[in-house]
């Protein structure tokens, strides 16, 4: 993670955007998406470059719609906005508090009903990663409280997951009980009652 910008470098929020977008046109080419994907990690967990203007920035043009997007492409999207709700992103607080945790979990939501199984696996295992970094800011209570058994609706990760459990798609409730298989450590306590309420919506 560098301290210090190289010389030289423009390190405005335009410049910021051009280069995401680029690296995101590259992500999307088998050719270059190796690469492209290595260097938006490292945006990630920059210290230098992650300011919240650029937090907002990311999120956005990650949760744009892109028909023409492949599938490791997609998957890869994933994967970093998961990594925006943890450790690796030093304003991992930010990820995980107000719109951009809205914006980022409506994405992982529309992921987890895709048609391609690598990309809603991704999708299960992000959500999994923002509700530990919500665990990890102190930001998430129990699953029971996320639908207010026991609780307010605090927790927004276990919310959308028994939404999902609810809908009557195959694929995208069993993306969702991957996620909640993933994720139940950091969910806090579930009740016998929220149980039930569960294995209700799956049946």
């Amino acid at each position: 993670v560098r301290s210090v910008p190289p010389h030289g470098v423009d390190c405005s929020l335009k410049a910021k955007r051009d280069r995401v977008i680029a690296l995101l046109t590259k992500v999307n080419d088998r050719d270059t998406h190796k690469r492209a994907s290595e260097e938006l990690h490292v945006l990630v967990s920059d210290k230098l470059w992650m300011d919240s203007d650029a937090l907002l920035m990311l999120v956005h043009q990650l949760c744009i719609p892109t028909p023409v997007q492949k599938v490791f492409a997609r998957k890869e999207c994933a994967h970093i906005l998961g990594m925006l709700a943890s450790k690796q992103c030093p304003l991992q607080g930010l990820a995980v508090g107000g719109p951009t945790l809205q914006k980022i979990i409506m994405q992982l939501r529309r992921y987890m009903q895709d048609p391609d199984s690598p990309v809603r696996d991704a999708a299960s295992e992000a959500a999994a990663r923002v509700a530990r970094g919500l665990w990890e800011r102190g930001g998430g209570a129990g699953l029971g409280e996320a639908q207010g058994v026991g609780g307010g609706s605090t927790n927004p990760v276990g919310r959308m997951l028994l939404e999902c459990l609810a809908e009557g798609k195959r694929e995208l409730q069993a993306a969702a009980c991957g996620a909640l298989r993933q994720a139940a450590p950091y969910l806090g306590k579930v009740d016998t009652v929220m149980v039930r309420e569960v294995i209700k919506r799956l049946n």
